[in-house]
């Protein structure tokens, strides 16, 4: 059984793992893409 708190031994629960960030991280990034390129195409005036 884990401990909630975290303090007993074992890893955290509650702490992100490095896939999680690097998952975050990718979806950030094609989300910033996605809104520069939408920006970009409004200034220039696309149909």
């Amino acid at each position: 059984m884990t401990n909630p708190t975290g303090s007993g031994p074992g890893k955290n629960p509650q702490k992100p793992t490095m896939a999680r960030y690097a998952l975050w991280i990718i979806v950030g990034g094609v989300a910033l893409v996605l809104i520069v390129q939408g920006v970009i195409g409004i200034l220039a005036g696309g149909s």
